[in-house]
């Protein structure tokens, strides 16, 4: 009789897990990294990230893109780092989020972006947009479906970034060779999607290592979505 009201309680709460875990799939980005808009291939977003390992820093990158040939053809970073003195320090404002360190650099990045890449930064509907997780559903490509990931080979210190196709098969978007000195973690956090819906930008994590307190870097490479597959 108890095993009967445990296998109940159980179905009962069954409903409730699935959900659960269907909208902890479908949750957007956890990293602070926002798209900045889009002009044809060109694409610009920036990233934010912080520690309290030693001493207080954070840093804010901006880059721009070009998502065809993977060329960063700008980028701009601030850095800024307090002391852990406590009471009385003199050290520098620490920004400790997204919002006051784009905050801080806003006009000067905006300007810049808006007279040499992208005219209508501002008034697009990408701008301060964050990023979406892997899988993506494309309805108006015969309801394919796309995955990315990173595949590590240490004994020739390099890494492919794949994409695969539910209809189309696979195909591998990106080929680099890493440093073997290089303490670093590479993670695919999800997608860009273009305003055309033919091409995005994987966005990945580069997590650095070595003991000291490093911020993390974040790079895009781009995709086309409607090519280039093989089975």
């Amino acid at each position: 009789m108890k095993h009967r009201y445990v296998i109940c309680f159980f179905l009962f709460l069954l409903p409730f897990l699935i959900c659960k875990q269907k909208s902890a799939t479908n949750n957007k980005s956890t990293e602070d990294v926002h798209s900045l808009g889009w002009s044809g291939s060109v694409f610009a977003f920036r990233a934010f990230a912080n520690s309290y390992a030693i001493t207080p820093h954070s840093g804010l990158s901006v880059k721009v893109v070009d998502i065809v040939s993977d060329q960063e053809k700008w980028r701009f970073n601030k850095f800024w780092e307090g002391d852990n003195v406590g009471e009385g320090s003199t050290a520098e404002y620490v920004p400790t989020t997204d919002e006051s360190a784009w905050e801080i650099v806003t006009e000067e990045v905006i300007s810049h972006i808006k007279k040499s890449y992208i005219k209508n930064l501002e008034s697009s509907p990408h701008f301060n947009q964050s990023y979406d997780n892997f899988p993506l559903y494309m309805d108006n490509l015969d309801g394919d479906t796309f995955t990315a990931d990173l595949i590590l080979n240490k004994k020739e210190n390099t890494y492919k970034i794949i994409v695969v196709s539910k209809n189309k098969g696979i195909k591998v978007v990106s080929e680099k060779k890493i440093e073997p000195s290089t303490f670093s973690e590479f993670n695919v956090l999800g997608y860009f999607l273009n305003p055309k819906r033919d091409r995005i930008a994987i966005l990945i994590k580069e997590s650095l290592g070595g003991g000291e307190p490093y911020l993390p870097d974040y790079f895009v490479v781009g995709c086309l979505l409607t090519s280039g597959f093989k089975k």
